[in-house]
């Protein structure tokens, strides 16, 4: 796969992601001339490619490891100079539940500022911890 995303934003390249996520999204804004093809859940959508009816998919890092991992020689991660996207993930608590949210919102400023987050990150995905906002 070509690593000049330019490369990526013609309508003759067919790039799969999951049907109604932000990498399905970032497609549509980043690669508007390229052909989405949207699968209801992730493993469709990387055998896709593994199979050559798409020519790439966006995903999160971690996914493509797991799926590598486990599927030798089908697909490869492209080795972009920046990542295509940074999200972060929310917690999502019951209405009103302050006090759980209080303690998380502690609890991931503590594992932000003591480095155990940037600890984590490197040992599940083997690379440095991306930037993250200061909210603590």
């Amino acid at each position: 796969p070509s690593t000049n995303l330019d490369d990526w934003n013609n309508g003759d390249k067919k790039i799969a992601a999951l049907q109604g996520s932000t990498a399905a999204e970032l497609i549509k804004k980043d690669f508007p001339k390229a052909q989405l093809v949207e699968f209801p859940d992730q493993s469709a959508a990387f055998l896709e490619v593994a199979s050559g009816r798409a020519d790439d998919l966006v995903v999160e890092s971690y996914l493509a490891d797991q799926f590598i991992a486990s599927n030798p020689d089908q697909v490869e991660k492209v080795a972009t100079s920046e990542p295509l996207h940074i999200e972060y993930g929310s917690w999502a608590t019951q209405k009103g539940n302050t006090a759980l949210v209080d303690y998380l919102n502690s609890w991931l400023c503590t594992a932000q500022n003591d480095g155990f987050l940037a600890q984590a990150y490197q040992t599940e995905e083997g690379g440095e911890l991306p930037p993250m906002p200061q909210t603590c």
